[in-house]
C-alpha cells in the first residue's frame, strides 16, 4: 500500500468512526476542500443552475484569498477540488494555483469542460502539475452534446481532449491522472448508457492517447434546483444521513465557506475564509448544529438539504452507492 493509500485509509477510518458515531465536533480536519476558483462559466447547460447565478454572485477568487486557504490546509487536507460553479480555465492565474497547492504539498484536482483548453492552455496545466484533470463532457452524440452545451462544440471540444492527452504523453512523466466524464439521464437508453457502443467506441478512441478511465454519472439536482426526471423512488425514498459536513468544506470565489458542494447558491454559509480560520468554522456553531440535525436526520429548515437527492439515493456507509467504490478507492 502506498503512503497516499494508507493516508486515505487512516482518514476514511476517522470519518468513519466519527460519522456512525454521530459526533458533531470532530477531532480532524476536512479531509477534503472545494475550492471555487470562479463562478463564471462560459457555458449555458440547461442541467447546471450556474446559468441562474445573480450578477453578485460571480466572481473570481483572488491569489491572496487562495494562498490564505492553501497555507491553513497544508499538512491536513487530503485533496483540493479546484473547482465548483463554474469552468475554473476561466480564472487567468489557475496554474498557478495548482502549482502552489502542489508546492505545499496538497494534490489539486480539476474539473473543466475542456472548450477553453487551448495547446498553450495545456501547456501551462501540464507545467503546473494537477494531480487529476477530469473532462466533464455531458454526452457521447454530438447532437446531444451540442444541446447540452452551448454554444461549445463537440468536435472541437473533442479536438481539444485529444489534444492535451497527446501533450501530456509527450512531455515529461508524471502521475496525473485523466478521467472523461459522461452524464446520463436516468431514462436514457441502451445506446447511450454506460454499456452503450458509442461509449464504448470513445472511450477506447481516448486510452489510446492515454486517458485513464471514463466515469458515467446520473445528474444530480442541486439540493432541488434542477428537475433531473430521477425515478419516483429517488423522490420518495426516506433521506439518510449525509456525510459530508463530516468530511468536506465548500469556498466560495468571496470567501464563504459552505458545509457542501451540492449547496450551488451558497445557501447555508457556515463561515468566512477570509475573516476566520478554516479551523474554527470546521467546529463553529454553524456547523455543529448541521450535523446535530443530520444525525437526527431532522430536515426541518435545512431547505436545501430536505430537497436534495443525494442522501435518498441507495447508500453504503453514507455514500450513494453509484459512486461508493471510487470514493473510498480515492477515484474521481
Amino acid at each position: 500500500m502506498s503512503p497516499s493509500s494508507f493516508d486515505h485509509l487512516k482518514r476514511l477510518l476517522a470519518i468513519g468512526t466519527a460519522y456512525r458515531g454521530r459526533r458533531t465536533i470532530l477531532p480532524y480536519f476536512p479531509s477534503r476542500l472545494w475550492v471555487e476558483a470562479t463562478s463564471h462559466c462560459n457555458l449555458r447547460c440547461p442541467l447546471c443552475p450556474n446559468r441562474d447565478l445573480a450578477p453578485e454572485q460571480r466572481g473570481f477568487m483572488s491569489f491572496d484569498l487562495f494562498k490564505k486557504v492553501v497555507d491553513q490546509a497544508a499538512g491536513k487536507v487530503h485533496d483540493l477540488y479546484l473547482f465548483h460553479r463554474g469552468e475554473p480555465l476561466l480564472h487567468p492565474q489557475l496554474p498557478e494555483m495548482i502549482a502552489y497547492a502542489r508546492e505545499r504539498g496538497i494534490p489539486a484536482r480539476l474539473h473543466t469542460n475542456a472548450t477553453l483548453l487551448t495547446s498553450a492552455v495545456a501547456a501551462r496545466l501540464l507545467e503546473a502539475g494537477p494531480a487529476l484533470v477530469s473532462f466533464s463532457f455531458d454526452s457521447v452524440d454530438e447532437e446531444t452534446y451540442n444541446r447540452r452545451r452551448p454554444p461549445a462544440s463537440f468536435i472541437e471540444t473533442l479536438s481539444r481532449i485529444e489534444q492535451f492527452l497527446i501533450l501530456k504523453s509527450r512531455g515529461k512523466p508524471n502521475k496525473m491522472t485523466t478521467v472523461l466524464q459522461i452524464m446520463v439521464p436516468p431514462k436514457a437508453g441502451p445506446k447511450a448508457g454506460p454499456e452503450g457502443p458509442a461509449l464504448r467506441n470513445l472511450s477506447a478512441r481516448l486510452k489510446t492517447l492515454g486517458l485513464d478511465r471514463v466515469v458515467v454519472r446520473r445528474p444530480h439536482n442541486w439540493g432541488g434546483l434542477i428537475p433531473t426526471g430521477a425515478s419516483s423512488d429517488h423522490q420518495l425514498r426516506k433521506a439518510g444521513s449525509c456525510t459530508f459536513p463530516w468530511y468536506a468544506l465548500v469556498v466560495y470565489w468571496d470567501g464563504s465557506v459552505g458545509p457542501c458542494p451540492q449547496d450551488f447558491q451558497g445557501r447555508m454559509v457556515v463561515g468566512r475564509a477570509d475573516a476566520d480560520a478554516l479551523t474554527g468554522i470546521w467546529n463553529g456553531p454553524e456547523l455543529i448544529d448541521l450535523r446535530e440535525r443530520l444525525a437526527r436526520k431532522d430536515y426541518r429548515e435545512l431547505t436545501v438539504c430536505s430537497d436534495c437527492d443525494r442522501p435518498r439515493r441507495r447508500q453504503v456507509a453514507g455514500v450513494p452507492l453509484e459512486y461508493a467504490w471510487r470514493f473510498f478507492k480515492d477515484q474521481v
